[in-house]
């Protein structure tokens, strides 16, 4: 593998590092889906709701908290996406 060419034990260590990274992340997806359930005022107005997940936000911590969280969501996505290429590009 090219992106652990250059580490001690390339084979494992690349393996382990990719099943670590997506254990890591699964772990934490699910605590952020219990968060966002824990955070349910109203379940039908949630429900209802064009994005669910912007109206926890509203309930929860209000408008302006509300646009900063989906900001932060935002732009997490964005940056996630450009990811991609640029990993692309450095692996080729």
């Amino acid at each position: 593998m090219q992106m652990t060419e250059e580490t001690r034990n390339a084979s494992m260590s690349g393996s382990i590092g990719i099943v670590m990274s997506i254990a890591v992340s699964a772990l934490l997806g699910w605590f952020l889906i219990l968060g966002l359930l824990f955070s349910i005022q109203d379940l039908d107005k949630t429900l209802e709701a064009p994005q669910p997940v912007t109206q926890i936000f509203l309930d929860t911590v209000g408008e302006k908290g509300a646009i900063i969280l989906m900001v932060i969501v935002i732009g997490a996505m964005y940056f996630c996406g450009w990811a991609l290429p640029f990993s692309k590009g450095i692996l080729s």
